[in-house]
């Protein structure tokens, strides 16, 4: 117990004070005090009490978040997600640590699954997911167009509500792609983003 004035305070660790303290005795106290509750509960409040990777290990985390969340804003995914977010479970084939250049050259390599059924395109992002929630785009909102870059083709995706911003992936998958939309397929349908504003 602490005594501070003519008040006792209960704190564990601490002896029992009878008499009134001198002012001297008072600051020294309340200093000691200060240090015990800062040494248990931290400065923040809430990490004093785990080890210091613990907290390192939370900062990175939180860093990292932050730089996804940035890739998502610049490349273009949380714009897709405003309008194509996915409500409920997705069935159909999908095809996992896959690549696609988004908006800006953002790329996203080895990362991404992809999945497709007669209805539409599925796009996922696991180990982004917080930053990064699943797209869902139904296929009559899909141009899709062979697109030329560096040294490899791609087919190029573009969608009716966002077309500013291009999905480009390899042929190989979006043979596979093709497949599972079966005649749903837009195979013709190359629209440009003008005619997706008509």
């Amino acid at each position: 117990m602490v005594s501070f004035g003519a008040k006792n305070l209960t704190f564990p660790g601490y002896a029992v004070v009878s008499h009134a303290p001198s002012p001297s005795a008072t600051a020294l106290g309340l200093v000691c005090f200060r240090r015990r509750i800062e040494k248990r509960v931290g400065c923040c409040g809430c990490l004093g009490t785990y080890p210091f990777w613990t907290r390192g290990f939370a900062g990175w985390g939180g860093f990292w978040f932050l730089i996804l969340s940035l890739q998502g804003r610049f490349g273009g995914w949380a714009t897709l997600a405003e309008s194509y977010r996915l409500e409920g479970d997705f069935t159909g084939p999908r095809w996992r640590f896959q690549s696609a250049l988004l908006r800006r050259w953002t790329i996203y390599g080895n990362c991404l699954t992809i999945g497709a059924n007669p209805r539409g395109l599925y796009l996922a992002c696991p180990l982004c997911r917080p930053a990064h929630p699943p797209l869902f785009i139904p296929w009559q909102d899909i141009s899709i167009a062979d697109r030329p870059f560096q040294l490899f083709r791609y087919k190029e995706f573009r969608f009716r509500r966002e077309p500013e911003i291009p999905v480009l992936i390899r042929p190989r998958l979006a043979k596979k792609i093709g497949s599972a939309a079966a005649a749903s397929w837009p195979a013709g349908q190359q629209l440009t983003p003008a005619s997706f504003a008509r």
